[in-house]
């Protein structure tokens, strides 16, 4: 939402908002001259008197400023409805999609395309340039940014180029299943030219044949458009081997953790190839990208270990984050996490249980309700319990109690998880 409100002040749009609490964000927002009110109340309404109310999904439907705005006759359009009508105005939108990497990948893709002299307008759903998730680029020209599945978003748009990562069942207040998400991707690929798609995704190989898009596939398996070749580097860092067809387009570094951000970079380097940029700026751009925060962001040396931070709120995400920090050479991971959304710990429970039970600690904050109510017999207490089932070892924390606990317990590294308090987590460790 931040990154819109910039996108339409810079078109010299009158712009107002509301937050709940102040920020870094709404200060640098306030600095622009958008006005913010840190209430959600109907009196804002009645006294801006906007023309158009542009609301985000994170929103229930009994917001006081969205229905006054409603029993006021004011149009209300979603997030993505404004970003889908800004844009028309691109010659090449590059979209970012997939269930889990699509901030790294929307900031490696406009990194490549900076290194290039291209100059993209980015929005990405993480802090990319000086603390904020925008970039202003050249009026009319690229395009990048991020393509959030979430109540079907991603269907307001028209990309000329559609990265689609992965394809995992996410979501479930939205998607009752995998059926659901998948058919939501396949109209997504059909709003798009050109959709580069990872077919080591079982459920994105479903939508090859029945989608209107021209596709370009990449995996690591013969019989793909691109297909590539993990290369294992040291300190937990990887490396890949690009090929088009049968023909080599050479080897790319990253300096970034993680196995599962190189199938982020061969999406970007991808989508590069295809709108004409050299595999030695894409090498150099891919070398140079430090990462993005909250993506396994690493924050200082502690006297309880190396200190980390994740926005893993899946489980897939969480198992990623643990086994680049093994491949890093911890031994012992200590792991916080705030789960995200009710619906979401009920449907992965025991996934969350089974996955969290694999750090050597982990400690579970309150559940981070967001837009939801909560639901009876899903809680932090819960699934603490449901991680010792499996074998793990786990307790509940609060803000008092946490530190005394991690000084009590403490590793070679830990791994702040999830949303909500985990924010809040953060914070303090830098204060430490």
């Amino acid at each position: 939402m931040s990154s819109l409100a910039m996108m339409a002040n810079g078109r010299g749009l009158n712009v107002a908002g509301s937050d709940i609490r102040i920020t870094d964000i709404t200060k640098r927002l306030a600095a622009l001259g958008i006005r913010i009110n840190y209430t959600h109340g109907k009196a804002a309404i009645m006294e801006y008197s906007p023309d158009i109310v542009v609301y985000s999904l994170s929103i229930s439907g009994d917001n006081p400023e969205y229905l006054m705005a409603k029993s006021l006759g004011i149009l209300c359009v979603s997030r993505a409805e404004l970003l889908g009508a800004f844009m028309t105005e691109y010659v090449t939108p590059i979209g970012i999609s997939g269930s889990h990497g699509k901030s790294t990948t929307t900031a490696m893709t406009a990194k490549i395309l900076e290194c290039a002299g291209l100059f993209p307008t980015v929005l990405c759903g993480a802090e990319i340039s000086d603390g904020i998730g925008y970039i202003k680029g050249e009026d009319g020209g690229y395009l990048v940014y991020e393509a959030c599945e979430y109540g079907d978003s991603f269907l307001k748009f028209s990309p000329k180029i559609q990265i689609m990562l992965n394809l995992d069942l996410d979501h479930t207040d939205y998607f009752k299943d995998e059926a659901a998400i998948s058919e939501s991707f396949l109209k997504a690929a059909n709003l798009s030219e050109t959709v580069i798609l990872s077919a080591d995704s079982k459920n994105l190989r479903s939508i090859i044949n029945r989608t209107k898009a021209k596709v370009i596939t990449y995996g690591t398996r013969p019989g793909f458009t691109y297909r590539y070749e993990e290369r294992e580097l040291d300190s937990g860092k990887f490396g890949f081997a690009l090929y088009k067809g049968d023909v080599p387009m050479g080897e790319f570094e990253l300096s970034i953790i993680g196995r599962y951000n190189v199938q982020n970079a061969v999406g970007a380097a991808i989508a590069a190839e295809q709108i004409g940029i050299s595999k030695e700026i894409i090498r150099e751009a891919l070398l140079e990208f430090s990462g993005i925060p909250r993506r396994m962001e690493f924050l200082k040396k502690t006297e309880f270990g190396d200190v980390y931070y994740d926005y893993a709120h899946h489980p897939c995400e969480i198992k990623a984050a643990r086994e680049a920090l093994e491949k890093a050479g911890y031994k012992r991971i200590y792991a916080t996490f705030s789960p995200h959304t009710y619906s979401r710990t009920k449907s992965f429970f025991y996934e969350f249980a089974k996955e969290l039970s694999l750090f050597d600690t982990v400690f579970i904050t309150d559940i981070f309700g967001a837009r939801e109510k909560a639901i009876t017999g899903i809680s932090s207490s819960a699934l603490s319990e449901a991680v010792r089932e499996c074998g793990g070892k786990s307790s509940t924390v609060n803000d008092d109690d946490l530190f005394i606990k991690l000084r009590e317990n403490s590793g070679d590294c830990l791994v702040i998880m999830g949303a909500g308090d985990a924010l809040k987590i953060k914070e303090k460790i830098f204060k430490l």
